[in-house]
This record gives structure tokens, C-alpha cells and sequence, in this order.
């Protein structure tokens, strides 16, 4: 009920995040902890630190594709954005990390990359993708795009050099890589 009346979705997914500890922590209850952190992430979809304990407690229970029902739930509802952008990357990685279904991955990290191409999260994601799958020549051109749109030069250069590597080492395309 306390949860219901916030307005304010950095003290919902606080309130939840207490909810979840006790269910976890004193009732030893950690698959009801996991319904509630997952909702606590749905209202903060950018907080890695509670990412990472909803990451945690799925590889407890083992309850990965119950968290990516409703993830998508939340992706479906909010609004395109920073938002549903974090979302669409979590499942992105999610999917393919620790479900294996890439096939499923390549379409959340696709929409999370529409929404922003230049955000660093979900390029990161696609391109660890990309490199799981050992999708060359995509790769390099997603570095390609991220050298000439960052602002940050040390991070162009980086990619500038991942994606030579790439044309010469993996593609044998020597001239591009000198480009």
C-alpha cells in the first residue's frame, strides 16, 4: 500500500528494495525478493547497483524468463526514452548473457539503439553482441559509427583501433582498416 501511494519512482523502487531485503534477508523467501526487485527495477530502470541485485537473486532462483516477462512489460509502458532505453539494454544483455537467446537479444539492443545511437549503453551492449556472435564485419561498422559520433576522443580512437583490427585481422579487408 505504501508503495502505491508514492508518486515519486525513486522511493517506490526504495520501499520495494526494503520489501525485497525482508523477504530475503528475514524470510527467507528469496523468490518472493525476486518479484519485488524486479518491480523495483521497472520504476528505476537506470540504478545498476539494483540491477545488479536483481541479476544476483535471477541466478538464484532461476527465474531469468520471469524476469524478462516483465521487463518487457515495462518496456511496453513507458515511454521511448532514457527509460525504456535502459530496459531494452538490460534485456539485450540478459537474453543473450545469461539465457543464450541471442535471437531474442538482437531485437531488444537493436530498439535500444534507435531510441539513442550514440548512448553509450547500448552501443557497449551491441557491440559485446556482436563479438559473441562473431558478427565482424556489423561490429566494425557499429565501431565505425561510434568513432565518428563520439565526442569523447580518447573513446573514438579506441574504437577507431577496434575497428581496423576488425577489417584487417577478422574481414582481411587491409585497405579499409587503413582508411
Amino acid at each position: 500500500e505504501r508503495v502505491e501511494r508514492e508518486h515519486d519512482p525513486r522511493e517506490r523502487s526504495r520501499v520495494l528494495k526494503d520489501i525485497a531485503s525482508l523477504y530475503e534477508n528475514e524470510l527467507d523467501d528469496p523468490q518472493k525478493a525476486f518479484f519485488v526487485l524486479s518491480r523495483a527495477l521497472g520504476e528505476l530502470p537506470g540504478d545498476d547497483a539494483l540491477a545488479r541485485d536483481v541479476e544476483r537473486i535471477a541466478d538464484r532462483t532461476g527465474l531469468w524468463e520471469d524476469l524478462m516477462r516483465t521487463l518487457a512489460e515495462f518496456a511496453a509502458r513507458a515511454q521511448e526514452g532514457p527509460e525504456e532505453m535502459h530496459l531494452l539494454v538490460r534485456m539485450g544483455r540478459w537474453y543473450g548473457e545469461k539465457i543464450g537467446k541471442n535471437d531474442a537479444a538482437l531485437p531488444c539492443l537493436q530498439r535500444a539503439l534507435r531510441i539513442d545511437p550514440t548512448s553509450d549503453a547500448p552501443v557497449d551492449a551491441m557491440a559485446s553482441y556482436y563479438r559473441r556472435t562473431n558478427m565482424h564485419a556489423e561490429l566494425a561498422a557499429l565501431l565505425m559509427r561510434r568513432a565518428e559520433s563520439s565526442t569523447n576522443p580518447a573513446r573514438s580512437r579506441e574504437s577507431l583501433v577496434e575497428a581496423a583490427q576488425m577489417y584487417e585481422e577478422r574481414l582481411n579487408e587491409s585497405g579499409r582498416a587503413q582508411e
